[in-house]
C-alpha cells in the first residue's frame, strides 16, 4: 500500500510557508498531489524522488559556483 504525506507535512519537512507551498503546487515544482476536495496528499515515494532531485541540483550548483 502506498504511503502519503499531507501538505502540512510537506511544509514542515521543507521549511516552507503555506504561500510558498501554494506557489510550488501551482508552478508544478512539486509532484502532482492527489486532491480530495481541499485536501492535498502526495505519494511519499514521489516526494523522496523530488527531494533527491533538489539535492542533486544543489550539489551541481555548488560545483559550478
Amino acid at each position: 500500500m502506498a504511503e502519503y504525506v499531507t501538505s502540512k507535512e510537506i511544509q514542515e519537512h521543507f521549511g516552507i510557508s503555506r504561500r510558498t507551498y501554494s506557489r510550488w503546487v501551482k508552478s508544478h515544482k512539486l509532484p502532482a498531489p492527489i486532491q480530495c476536495g481541499r485536501i492535498h496528499k502526495f505519494n511519499a515515494d514521489s516526494i523522496k524522488r523530488f527531494e533527491e532531485a533538489l539535492r542533486i541540483k544543489s550539489e551541481k550548483h555548488m560545483i559550478r559556483g
